[in-house]
Parts: C-alpha cells; sequence; structure tokens
C-alpha cells in the first residue's frame, strides 16, 4: 500500500511527496477530510549532478484546491553506483546515506520533497584490524527493524521497573534526559538513539516523580554480554547538536560505579565544533584522560576503538591512536558495553546556537574481540 510521504505549501500549491509505490497507480487516496481523485500523470525527467532522476507527477484534484504529488524515482547513471532514493516520513536514511531536501520546478511549480543521498567515500572510514591473535567474541550489525533485546538491555542495572532511567551521578554536568527503549529504533543497519525535547515524568534520585525536558535512547549488554581485556571497535556517526553527550564506554560487571573505560565522550557545541574525550575513572576521583577540540567528527562516519590489555589501555580513532595510557588502575575486572546518548547543560563548554528539538547518535556496528 501506497503512503503520503511529506508535504509542503509551495505558492498556490499543496505539494505531496508520494511513496515509490504509489507512482505505479493511484486510485483514490483520502488526505484529512478531503477526497482526492487522480486527474493527470505524466512523466518527467530532469538531471541532478550525477544522477538522472525520472518523476512521476501526479496531478490531482480537490474542490477547487489543486495538488501535485511527486514519487521520486531514481535511474542511476554511468558515473555512480549509489543512487539516491525517496525518504518517507518518520524514516531514516539507511547507512553512509544522509537526508536532504530537494526542490525541482515542473511546469512552474516548485516540487520539494525528502531524499537520502549517498555521502563521499572520503567519509566512510574502514573499520580497524584488531590486535595480532585476537579472534571476534561479540558482534552486532543492527539487521532487521528492532532492537534485540536478548543481546540489548535499554536501562541501567539499578533499574527493575523497566518505567525508563537517567544517570544521577553527574553532579557536575546534570542530565536532562528519561531513557526510554521507544528512543532505541534499528533501521537499515543502523542502531538510532535519537533524543526528542519530550517532556517525560521519570523519578529523581531519591525515587520522587520528577519531569525530564527530554527522552533519549541508551543500550548496554550488562546482561548478556561481559568481558575481561580484549579489542572494542564502534562504528558511529555522532550527535553533535548543542547539549547532546555522546558516550560509549565500558562499566564493570560487579555493578560498582569504577572502574569505568570511556572509549568516547563527545559533548556537542552546535555548528562549531565538536569535544571528544578518553577516560579511565578510577577510585579516589583519579581519572588519567586526554580531551581534544575538533571539527573532523561533526559529519560521517567513523570508528571508536580501545585496546584493552593487561597493563595498558590505547584509544583510537579512525584508526590513528589518540592516547595510551600505561600506570596503575588498569582494570583487571570483567567489563560490559554501553552506549547511550545524553542531554547536558554545562556552562564551562559554551553552546554556539540554539538546541534542536531532536538529535539521533547512530551506531552501526560493535565488535569486541580477544586472544
Amino acid at each position: 500500500m501506497c503512503s503520503l510521504r511529506d508535504t509542503r505549501l509551495v505558492r498556490s500549491h499543496t505539494v505531496v511527496g508520494i511513496d515509490d509505490a504509489c507512482t505505479q497507480s493511484i486510485g483514490v487516496k483520502w488526505w484529512g477530510n478531503q477526497h482526492w481523485s487522480r486527474a493527470k500523470s505524466d512523466w518527467y525527467t530532469f538531471r541532478n549532478g550525477s544522477l538522472t532522476m525520472r518523476s512521476r507527477i501526479l496531478i490531482m484534484a480537490a474542490a477547487t484546491a489543486l495538488s501535485v504529488g511527486l514519487g521520486p524515482r531514481l535511474l542511476a547513471s554511468a558515473t555512480t553506483a549509489h543512487p539516491s532514493y525517496p525518504l518517507g516520513r518518520g524514516a531514516h536514511c539507511r547507512a553512509n546515506y544522509r537526508s536532504v531536501v530537494r526542490e525541482h520546478k515542473v511546469k512552474g511549480s516548485e516540487v520539494h520533497f525528502r531524499e537520502c543521498v549517498y555521502r563521499a567515500p572520503t567519509t566512510i572510514l574502514p573499520t580497524m584490524l584488531p590486535p595480532a591473535g585476537m579472534h571476534l567474541v561479540f558482534s552486532d550489525d543492527f539487521s532487521g527493524s528492532v532492537l534485540d533485546t536478548a543481546t540489548w538491555q535499554t536501562c541501567y542495572w539499578w533499574v527493575t521497573n523497566g518505567a525508563g532511567c537517567t544517570n544521577y551521578g553527574n553532579s557536575d554536568m546534570p542530565e536532562y534526559e528519561w531513557y526510554l527503549p521507544s528512543q532505541d529504533q534499528v533501521s537499515n543497519g543502523v542502531l538510532h538513539l535519537v533524543a526528542s525535547e519530550t517532556p517525560t515524568l521519570g523519578t529523581n534520585a531519591n525515587g520522587d516523580p520528577e519531569t525530564y525536558p527530554w527522552t533519549s535512547g541508551m543500550v548496554t549488554t550488562q546482561k548478556s554480554f561481559e568481558f575481561t581485556y580484549g579489542f572494542v571497535e564502534v562504528s558511529a556517526q555522532i550527535a553533535n547538536g548543542n547539549g547532546m553527550w555522546c558516550a560509549l564506554w565500558l562499566g564493570p560487571a560487579s555493578e560498582a560505579g569504577v572502574p569505568e573505560v570511556d572509549i568516547a565522550e563527545t559533548w556537542g557545541a552546535g555548528t562549531a565544533s565538536t569535544w571528544l574525550g578518553f577516560y579511565l575513572h578510577l577510585p579516589g576521583g583519579v581519572r588519567p584522560s586526554r580531551q581534544i577540540h575538533t571539527k573532523s567528527l561533526m559529519t560521517g562516519w567513523h570508528t571508536f576503538a580501545v585496546d584493552w590489555e593487561p597493563s595498558s589501555l590505547t584509544w583510537y580513532v579512525d584508526g590513528v591512536k589518540m592516547f595510551t595510557y600505561t600506570g596503575s588502575g588498569i582494570p583487571q575486572v570483567p567489563m560490559y558495553f554501553l552506549a547511550n546518548l545524553a542531554v547536558y547543560k554545562n556552562l564551562d563548554m559554551p553552546q554556539t546556537a540554539a538546541m534542536e528539538a531532536t538529535d539521533s547518535f547512530n551506531i552501526r556496528s560493535v565488535q569486541i574481540y580477544q586472544r
């Protein structure tokens, strides 16, 4: 069944984007309380960079209004192996693609629709090779359309009622989100941890009711997989909007507060840049770390990894060594993996633009190797 995809008022026309299935035949369509019927259907061909786009324009009439329905069909030219494709309402682009709004003129009318466009290969970083002698012991590439809840839990270990959670432990940088399973969304081989500015009732550290201004998503392997020493690699696309705090980390299976290994933490600062940090949290507030300020993570997919050995921790981004620690306190206990998208406010990290109403921390694979 075809479905309406997008609406936009352009001049005197209501532009209705229609899924590709709708371009095959349109009989009768309801839009709100109005009854639409097809009056005319034609094919138009136009060029968009290296792509040839052939779209069927559906002219429909309702009362005295005129509607133009656009159902894009894309034909790959000889110069590209990655054709764009239309994006449905509420859907996500698959891995290596990004959403854009297209505008074209058809017989004097401006036609707008959303499509997914392939990201240039230079923005897709290859995965790393694990250290010699290691083999794969855990892997998830998020196939299917729902989160595998046998592998992934959606809240911290202390939550037992399934009603959501947050992290009460960051008093120096309070969090404003309440984690809910509905914010962990899987599509096209990608896990989307989605932060939305939606007030949600949760509880505070004392167990009393409290409304949080944001909802967001998190996942952990706390109940399904733990390991001691190994190489962890994550392919991810960070959320760099103001106030977005992405975290990939390891927590102790004992449910103690430390040690904690932060594979990567990023703090969005709007369009200016992103803060990136690597940390080892130890007892007594000891925290060996490195932080950098970068623009290189603001677009595209990147690989974040840590090599956890009995006497060292080494952090990598896109195959480049970022930080090595060989001092005391290297974790010697089983750990589990976590990923979350928190929402923060910190005056020490100036934000450069207003916060968006939604953002997404996208993860397309998690792999763990051991000897």
